[in-house]
């Protein structure tokens, strides 16, 4: 219940300003209830300390909105539904133990699950998630002695792959880790849309991609057979000047090309107002490069190529040594004649 020395009042359309420092007393995600002519129920969802008083960050759960009227009565509540909340009213979660932090739930003949849901626009007013919107994330914090790191150094964030419709709705899944001796987190995985990992791949979606060194007991490829002048078409590939193979001399047929993320510092502003930087991809960029399932089959037909070649140069070397020996023949026999007749 509300302290008796408190005084409530309307600060802005979102902002409840509390009299004293209650910072506290008052967090992100308690359930308050005040009166402003009729009852009404908000989130608190930030809470700041501004000219010694207490300012709260509130959403009235798309139900509920402040109005510039006195607040005769407030109370906050630990109940998740107190008696009077309506039904379709949009509240948030948060667990505060200092035992384990744990968070367990139980499913009993039901499946156990946590499920987070984003929208854009307002809580009032939602409108449709966007290409690489976050829909959900898992993050990881610490705390290095004196103070808790100031974003997360792991995370997994499944995000909008596309524009959602009602019938678009396409995610990938960013897995991100941080390095030893090292604060910045970067992405070492992404599974985009169409990739199944340990299972079977859709050979016509873009799959795996390894981008440093990789290795496995063995690689199965479903690639096409090469058809045209492969001696000629490898005979075209140079090298750059780093002396790296450059990819625009490949043939058409073992090239490809992929949009890659650029990553940098973003500056994030938290649900509280405090603001960090966070490494997120900020660009994307086309890169060439090389299917080597393709230049296989490139290879393999040069070198059928180059038995076919082979095979037609002993042919030719069979039917060559046949005339000499023949021509070696009817030599010996003028020489005899000649001799006779001498």
């Amino acid at each position: 219940m509300g302290g008796v020395t408190e005084t409530w009042a309307y600060q802005a359309a979102n902002t409840i300003e509390v009299t004293g420092d209650l910072t506290a007393k008052y967090w992100p995600n308690q359930l308050i209830k005040i009166t402003q002519g009729t009852e009404k129920f908000f989130v608190i969802m930030a809470v700041s300390l501004v000219g010694g008083n207490t300012r709260l960050t509130v959403s009235g759960g798309g139900v509920y909105t402040l109005t510039s009227a006195a607040i005769t009565s407030h109370r906050m509540t630990m109940n998740a539904a107190p008696a009077g909340l309506p039904s379709g009213f949009v509240t948030r979660s948060h667990i505060r133990n200092s035992v384990n932090g744990n968070i367990t739930t139980d499913g009993y003949s039901a499946n156990p699950s946590i499920d987070l849901r984003r929208a854009n626009g307002t809580i009032d007013n939602p409108t449709a998630v966007l290409i690489d919107n976050y829909l959900a994330s898992l993050g990881g914090y610490g705390y290095y002695g004196s103070a808790f790191c100031s974003s997360a150094r792991g995370r997994i964030t499944i995000f909008a792959a596309e524009n959602w419709t009602e019938t678009a709705q396409g995610v990938y899944i960013s897995f991100q880790t941080t390095a030893l001796n090292s604060i910045v987190r970067i992405e070492r995985m992404r599974i985009m849309t169409g990739v199944n990992i340990g299972g079977t791949f859709d050979p016509g979606a873009n799959n795996l991609y390894v981008m440093d060194n990789g290795s496995a007991s063995s690689f199965t490829d479903r690639t096409p057979a090469f058809s045209g002048d492969a001696l000629e078409a490898i005979r075209r590939i140079k090298a750059d000047e780093s002396g790296l193979i450059d990819h625009a001399t490949l043939p058409e047929f073992a090239r490809h090309q992929r949009n890659v993320p650029v990553f940098g510092f973003i500056d994030v502003e938290a649900e509280d107002g405090h603001v960090f930087s966070e490494w997120k991809e900020i660009a994307t960029e086309i890169q060439d490069e090389r299917n080597i399932g393709n230049m296989l089959s490139i290879h393999t037909t040069a070198i059928q190529q180059l038995i076919q070649e082979l095979e037609k140069r002993d042919a030719q070397i069979a039917d060559l040594s046949a005339r000499l020996e023949k021509l070696e023949g009817s030599s010996s026999q003028i020489t005899l004649q000649q001799k006779i007749g001498a």
